[in-house]
Formats: C-alpha cells, sequence, structure tokens
C-alpha cells in the first residue's frame, strides 16, 4: 500500500512541477545536499566503516595515494612521488606547501604519527586488517617517508587509499573522541558542523592544494543529512530540499523518471551480497556445520529471478567476489537453482522437515530481496525468522561469533582486489565462520605474493575450495539507483558513491 501511494505521489509531483517554473534552491545556494538512511555517530572512517563515512570522508580527509574513479589507477595525492625498494618496503616524497583545516602544515611527522596510531592496539581500530599489516614507519626527512610491512603485501597501495593523515599536534591533543566528531584534515571541504546522528555541513576548502589528482572543489557547500525513511527521501527530491539520494528502488527509480529536473541512473557498485553461514560452529551447535545443509541453502535461492524481478541491472553472483576485483576467479561449481536438490540434501543431513533460524539483515534497502530470499528458504522447509538489525550490533554480533545466519552487504573496502576480504572472511578473525585451514593458508600466501600472475593462481585455487565447501551463499553484485538534481555536473561511473568533491554546476 504504501509503494502504490508512494508512487502515485511520484506521478502527481510531476504533472505539478511541469506545469511550474521550479528553481532548485541547490544551485541558487551553491549548496548539495546528500540524504542516505545511515545517522552518522562519528565522522572517523576508522570507528564506522559504514558506506556513508567511508565516502565522505574523502571529501575532508586526503591519503598518501587516490584512487581515480571508475578505474583501478593509483595517482599520488599527498604523496608526489612513490616506489617499491623492495617486496616489503614502500617510499614516499611527500607535497611541500599542504596545510591542513587548522593551519598546521603537512610532513613527515604526521604521515608517522597517523599510521603509527592506527596500528597500535591499544587505539582499537574497528577492523585491524586495515594496518595490522605495517611493521614500520621511518622518517627520512621531514618529506620523505618509508612504510615497512611486516611481509610482502601486494594490496599495501590500495589499503593506504582508506588510511587518512590526520594532525600531529591537533589530534594528540584532542584525541581519537574529540577527531570522531570534528576532524581536521587536508582535504577539499572542510567540516563546518557536525551532530552526531544529525546533519553534516561540509563547506569549500578555498586552500585546497592546487596539484591534488582529486581537483579543486567548485561547490561551495555540501551537507549530508540522514533521512530513515525512503518517502521522505523521495519528497525531498522532488521538491529540490535534496540534491541527491540512491538505493531508490527500481519501481519507485522509473517513476522518478517522469520528473522533469532529476537525472535517474543505475549503476554497479563495488558492493555485493551473500549469505553467510555459521560452518565452524561459533554460534554453538547448528545445521550449517552439515556441508549438505550449506548446499542445500546454495541450491535454494532464486538469484536469477531475484535479479529480473526486483533488481533490474544486478549480476548474480558466480563466486564470493565482484569481478570488478583483481583476483575475482568465476569459474568454480555453480549451484543453480534447484529446490528439489535443496530438500533431497536437507533430508540426507537429517532434516526431511527442515529447521527453524534467525536470518540476520542490516540493509532495509534490500527489504523486498531479503523477502524473496525467506520465501526460498521457506519453500524448502527452511524456516527464516527475519531479524532486523541496527549497524552496530549487527557488527558486533558477527564479530563476536554470534551470527548463525546472516545476509551480508560487503563493499570490499573500497579495495578494487579480493585480498582484504578473503583475509577479513577466511583468516580466523571475527568474521571468520568456516575456519577452514586450507582456505586460511591459501588466502595468506595469495595475499604475501607480489607477482600478480601467482596470486592468480593462488586465488583460482581458493575460489574452487570455497565453493566446493559451500560456506557463502553468493548472491548478486548490488546495483544502485541514483536519482540526482539535472543541474549537477556529476561524474557516476565510479563504484562507489560519485565524487562530489570533483562535481559542479552545468
Amino acid at each position: 500500500m504504501k509503494k502504490a501511494i508512494l508512487i502515485a505521489l511520484i506521478a502527481m509531483a510531476a504533472s505539478i512541477v511541469l506545469s511550474q517554473s521550479q528553481a532548485f534552491a541547490g544551485k541558487k545556494n551553491d549548496t548539495v545536499v546528500l540524504a542516505d538512511v545511515t545517522k552518522l555517530e562519528t565522522l572517523d572512517v576508522l570507528f564506522a566503516p559504514h558506506p556513508a563515512v567511508v565516502n565522505l570522508s574523502k571529501y575532508y580527509m586526503d591519503s598518501l595515494l587516490w584512487r581515480k574513479p571508475g578505474t583501478r589507477e593509483l595517482l599520488p595525492c599527498l604523496a608526489s612521488s612513490w616506489k617499491w625498494v623492495d617486496d616489503k618496503t614502500m617510499e614516499f616524497d611527500l607535497k611541500k606547501g599542504v596545510l591542513f583545516h587548522n593551519g598546521e602544515e603537512f610532513n613527515a611527522d604526521d604521515v608517522v604519527y597517523s599510521l603509527n596510531w592506527m596500528k597500535d592496539p591499544a587505539n582499537k581500530v574497528q577492523i585491524p586488517m586495515r594496518v595490522n599489516w605495517i611493521e614500520a614507519v621511518i622518517k627520512i626527512d621531514p618529506y620523505r617517508v618509508r612504510i615497512v610491512c611486516k611481509k610482502p603485501h601486494p594490496i599495501a597501495p590500495n589499503q593506504l587509499l582508506g588510511l587518512h593523515i590526520m594532525p600531529k599536534e591537533y589530534h594528540s591533543t584532542v584525541g581519537a573522541k574529540g577527531f570522531q566528531v570534528k576532524p581536521v584534515g587536508t582535504g577539499p571541504y572542510k567540516v563546518e558542523s557536525f551532530s552526531p546522528g544529525g546533519k553534516l555541513v561540509l563547506v569549500k576548502n578555498a586552500n585546497y592544494f592546487k596539484d591534488s589528482p582529486k581537483g579543486q572543489p567548485k561547490i561551495g557547500t555540501i551537507v549530508y543529512k540522514p533521512l530513515p525513511e525512503l518517502q521522505t527521501q523521495i519528497a525531498e527530491i522532488m521538491t529540490g530540499d535534496v540534491d541527491w539520494i540512491w538505493n531508490v528502488p527500481s519501481d519507485q527509480a522509473e517513476q522518478l523518471k517522469k520528473m522533469p529536473n532529476v537525472i535517474v541512473e543505475t549503476r554497479q557498485t563495488l558492493r555485493f551480497i551473500f549469505m553467510l553461514m555459521d560452518a565452524a560452529g561459533r554460534t554453538g551447535e547448528n545445521p550449517f556445520q552439515n556441508k549438505k545443509v550449506r548446499e542445500a541453502v546454495n541450491y535454494t535461492i532464486n538469484k536469477q529471478a531475484i535479479c529480473d524481478n526486483l533488481l533490474p541491472g544486478a549480476q548474480p553472483l558466480k563466486a564470493f567476489c565482484n569481478p570488478a576485483q583483481f583476483g575475482c576467479f568465476t569459474d568454480v561449481f555453480q549451484y543453480e537453482y534447484d529446490p528439489a536438490m535443496s530438500k533431497k540434501l536437507l533430508a540426507e543431513a537429517g532434516y526431511p522437515d527442515g529447521f527453524e533460524v534467525s536470518l540476520e539483515v542490516i540493509s532495509k534497502d534490500l527489504a523486498p530481496v531479503i523477502e524473496a530470499i525467506i520465501d526460498d528458504l521457506n519453500a524448502v522447509g527452511i524456516k527464516a525468522r527475519l531479524t532486523w538489525l541496527a549497524p552496530q550490533t549487527y557488527i558486533k554480533n558477527r564479530r563476536e561469533g554470534k551470527q548463525a545466519f546472516s545476509v551480508v552487504d560487503w563493499g570490499s573496502g573500497g579495495i578494487m582486489d579480493v585480498d582484504l576480504t578473503n583475509q577479513i572472511f577466511f583468516t580466523g578473525g571475527g568474521y571468520d565462520y568456516s575456519r577452514d585451514e586450507q582456505l586460511t593458508e591459501l588466502t595468506k600466501v595469495a595475499g604475501s605474493t607480489i607477482d600478480p600472475e601467482k596470486r592468480k593462481e593462488y586465488y583460482k585455487s581458493f575460489f574452487r575450495n570455497l565453493s566446493e565447501e559451500a560456506y557463502v551463499v553468493p548472491l548478486f553484485v548490488k546495483p544502485t539507483n541514483y536519482v540526482y538534481n539535472n543541474e549537477l555536473d556529476l561524474f557516476t561511473g565510479d563504484l562507489e558513491w560519485p565524487a562530489f568533491y570533483r562535481a559542479g554546476w552545468k
């Protein structure tokens, strides 16, 4: 009923706008307003690795390197140049004359302080895998540093993309909690105001260094505001109170195409969706410890129908990786949709009548998809109880081994390489629900091999073994529908959020 009302409202609003000459406030006020469901409690990506924080942090913070949107190409950012000295050591020449937003001058001391602080276990960053590969950070001179890996680490340059450099003096004064609500970086935008759970206001950094690969900021102000309800987001994009929303369901996106003042685009993302089962028994004795049950679940989900009917533009996954990533090997055993086979396997596993289980989910924008998944499970006797959880609770449960069965919406840490994902889910950490020694060994050896061709061979073995053991159910690459103000000059060809720090007005 809500959906029908919403579609009717969109149609009515379109006819009203067509009959009026409406000026969007965004361009008039040189302000872009972004809306998303997430209520930000912190602005420090080290303590909130959620998509909104991961993407917004690039606006006010910079890293040594930067990935050119729409490519895998890495360019120097706060570095002026860099090189591998040996298999474990990178050397960076740093840009001179770069200022933090509070006026502190950027130099090697800030790099050494930032990376050492991040890798210190006492500081408890939320995903230590991002930094625990660092052995040492060495200052050679005021504008040159070396980063030494504990072992050969081929994705180290990619890892650095998410490690933003903080001003030593300011961060050591305000501490982690102070920095989470008032971060100071060198980025193209500065944090003007932020209320945890409320709005974030960013203003253009007029002193942004001229040779940044990110380009110079053009739009004066960028505002992020949380709008948990889709109906509210759509209402505000129609009135011009919001300039950009995403994750709009396909039926509403089609209706919004009737609006004359917005652009609707469907884009692939780096995110992929999969189902995780507790094969290791971390939650206690459970059906997923039986390989036949895991195989049955893999045969149960009609991925193609979900993509065709609920997620136009989505791609069914053939393996536990996004095809855009380096090392993604998809020539593995495929569990085609076969509910009869699923029932047979469940009976052979000792569950002829199925079983009950809680299915933990975080991504409410996937609600119709989750309903379809539950219908498929119920059809073979797996009675899944849907449990929606807040992000913090969901992540805490997963990390502490309390998730027997879950749907995972995974962004790969923004890295165009399979290594980080494999390291997080298959090397015995909090996210590992298989505890498979062979997969752990393959992950570790691939993640410490510099030669890309040898890495590909290790990943071939990894993904084939993973598929045969059916530890996860790969579902699909997650597309997104962007809806945005048609007066925005915006590049939307990347696999994450559009880079609004590069955007302008037409």
